[in-house]
């Protein structure tokens, strides 16, 4: 009986670690699977090259044109960072001034939400011609993108602190300035992460589609050009080191979430079955 018992308690955790491992791995494994069926099916069917090439090929056109593509994505990842940057710093000021004033919140809001339902293809001409044919009109669609999830995330964290934790505070005498830097952003830490994760992933793609329409050089303008010229494998390898260095961007700032906010996944694995 207490062998049994003993092999029951043993049963459970192997197989969550067993359950973990397969989590852990099978997204790569889907990814693996994707690619493989891509190979060999367009190998399979025959599929023109300049209609879909293989991903060996789109490797191989990467390597050969490998220095002019890190020159173009150099250039678009300064713009998209600069993007990033400008477009969360003033999401999070904005979020807490939302916070602090009800009227700034009914006056402010409206028109962001205007803003950001006009499609961004549609105003990146108007906002070249303001600024010009430059860099920053990238940095400025870049940080247009970035802006909204950022702003939605801290706004939602800044509120997520509990009534217990402010009565604490009011009854501390805490001033405004102290309950917002020493409950509220801690709080809005792991809701404020969230938004810049995605800020992350799309500040590169926001770059590039002004890059598509008013520039002369960047990784956008790269892939239009070469899907000019009939270069698919070009076209899709300009795509690749898009998508990778995206996937980068967020790894990195999930990186520094968990160096940050470890008391937060702390407390998840405290308090998970």
């Amino acid at each position: 009986m207490t062998a049994l018992t003993a092999a029951d308690a043993r049963g459970p955790g192997r197989s969550s670690r067993v359950r973990r491992g397969i989590g852990r791995w099978s997204g790569w494994l889907v990814l693996f699977g994707i690619v493989f069926s891509w190979e060999f099916g367009t190998r399979i069917l025959e599929t023109p090259t300049y209609l879909l090439p293989p991903p060996s090929r789109i490797l191989d056109a990467a390597i050969g044109d490998g220095q002019k593509l890190v020159g173009e994505l150099a250039l678009t990842l300064t713009e998209a960072l600069g993007g990033f940057v400008l477009g969360s710093s003033l999401a999070i000021l904005l979020a807490v001034a939302v916070q602090r004033s009800r009227t700034f919140e009914l006056t402010a809001l409206p028109p962001i939400m205007v803003l950001q339902s006009v499609p961004i293809v549609a105003v990146t001409p108007v906002i070249a011609l303001v600024i010009g044919r430059t860099m920053m009109t990238a940095v400025v669609i870049a940080a247009i993108i970035c802006f909204f999830p950022v702003m939605v995330n801290a706004l939602r964290g800044l509120r997520s602190v509990s009534d217990e934790s402010l009565e604490l505070m009011h009854v501390l005498a805490a001033s405004p300035r102290q309950i917002l830097t020493r409950v509220r952003i801690p709080a809005s830490l792991p809701y404020l992460f969230g938004g810049l994760r995605v800020a992350a992933t799309i500040c590169l793609p926001g770059a590039m589609i002004a890059e598509w329409l008013t520039a002369a050089q960047g990784l956008g303008y790269y892939i239009i050009d070469m899907q000019v010229r009939f270069r698919t494998e070009l076209v899709w390898a300009g795509i690749l080191v898009a998508t990778i260095t995206s996937v980068g961007l967020f790894t990195l700032v999930t990186i520094v979430e968990r160096r940050l906010v470890r008391w937060h996944e702390l407390g998840h694995d405290v308090g998970a079955p």
